[in-house]
């Protein structure tokens, strides 16, 4: 019966489900994800109801499993370096690792803090590269 789904694979966790969902749908393979409310109400209930279930056409059941099963595609962005191999952030203009965190100045939190009752949480943190001077955002 062309109708009929049946079960390819099962989530814990929505964000696990969505992407296996997008992987499918990429493939052009019409799937469904069964029990999706009632893991949003709440995630533990995702236990309590077997996880999230991805569900397709039985004639593309195969198929689905063989995408599934291979390895996901890495996107790897090459103009901004943000760490080195040990973990440790880099200077997105010239790579070093002789990077702080830019302080901000007491006056302005203090004043923020009696204008407004609380500092202001829109004051960001910025690096700054002792080589080059360079300073930015990090994210």
């Amino acid at each position: 019966m062309e109708g009929e789904f049946v079960q390819v694979d099962a989530f814990i966790h929505l964000v696990e489900a969505d992407l296996a969902r997008a992987r499918l749908e990429g493939n052009g393979i019409e799937c469904h994800l069964f029990d999706e409310n009632v893991v949003v109400v709440n995630w533990l209930y995702s236990f309590a109801v077997s996880g999230l279930k991805l569900k397709v056409h039985r004639a593309d059941a195969e198929w689905a499993v063989e995408i599934l099963q291979q390895e996901p595609v890495r996107v790897e962005v090459l103009h901004e370096p943000v760490a080195d191999a040990q973990g440790e952030p880099l200077c997105p203009q010239c790579n070093s690792p002789n990077i702080f965190p830019e302080r901000l100045h007491r006056r302005l939190v203090y004043a923020t803090w009696l204008v407004f009752g609380m500092p202001l949480p829109i004051i960001t943190r910025k690096w700054r590269c002792m080589d080059c001077r360079h300073l930015w955002k990090p994210g």
